[in-house]
């Protein structure tokens, strides 16, 4: 009887998977706008999505679709030849991802310190910032400000296919030597960032969470020289 219950199930599944190819999965953000397209000698497409998009879908070979829901999906499609033949039924699962977001990690917060003595090697401080959704790698932008108040920017790649979220890369601001008399501040302030898919990242607009310093004290001195008594 379970031999049978075993037959029967595996004929189930050749019939279900009969005429279907599966085509190659992906994975995109929330709101984005991708296009699918197949390649063949049939006259008409049919399109077929399992839901989670504001798109109209046609007859061409071509379409593009907004995938406007979170969750997984199927994407299918078949085509129909002149003689009211069709072909095969391609099949590819789309997984949907929340928005993405960034911004540095609460527990790595602005850095003050003393400055280096002459001749010992600057420390670097390493910031945490947490991508929070979105299809990674990312494309981050950040500014620098030096002590004399001047900016520039850096674009840095951050993570690669398959990672998933959150996910954590760091940010390094070293010290100095600081003899101004005063304080001396560098900072770094997230600007924006894009996931792979191409889709804006939420940068958190509080500056708690957008920036970070390090404030370098300004080296005291000694003069003269050394006396004895």
């Amino acid at each position: 009887m379970k031999m049978n219950r075993v037959i029967g199930l595996l004929l189930f599944g050749l019939i279900a998977f009969t005429g279907n190819v599966l085509a190659q999965n992906q994975t995109v953000t929330l709101n984005s706008t991708h296009e699918y397209s197949v390649s063949g000698d049939a006259i008409t497409y049919t399109w077929a999505v399992s839901g989670g998009t504001a798109s109209v879908l046609d007859a061409t070979n071509t379409q593009t679709i907004v995938w406007n829901a979170e969750g997984t999906y199927t994407l299918t499609v078949f085509g129909t030849d002149g003689n009211g033949c069709v072909t095969e039924t391609r099949t590819a699962i789309i997984e949907v991802v929340g928005t993405a977001s960034v911004m540095f990690a609460k527990a790595t917060g602005d850095v003050t310190t003393c400055s280096p003595l002459l001749g010992d090697p600057v420390t670097p401080n390493n910031f945490d910032v947490v991508f929070t959704g979105g299809v990674p790698p990312y494309e981050l932008t950040y500014e620098t400000t030096a002590i004399d108040g001047s900016k520039s920017t850096t674009t840095i790649s951050v993570g690669v296919d398959g990672d998933a979220t959150p996910l954590t890369t760091s940010l390094t601001i070293d010290d100095f030597e600081n003899t101004s008399g005063g304080d001396q501040t560098i900072s770094i302030q997230l600007i924006s960032a894009t996931t792979k898919d191409g889709e804006g990242v939420v940068v958190d607009t509080d500056v708690a969470n957008n920036t970070r310093s390090v404030t370098v004290n300004s080296k005291p001195t000694i003069s003269g020289t050394i006396t004895l008594n």
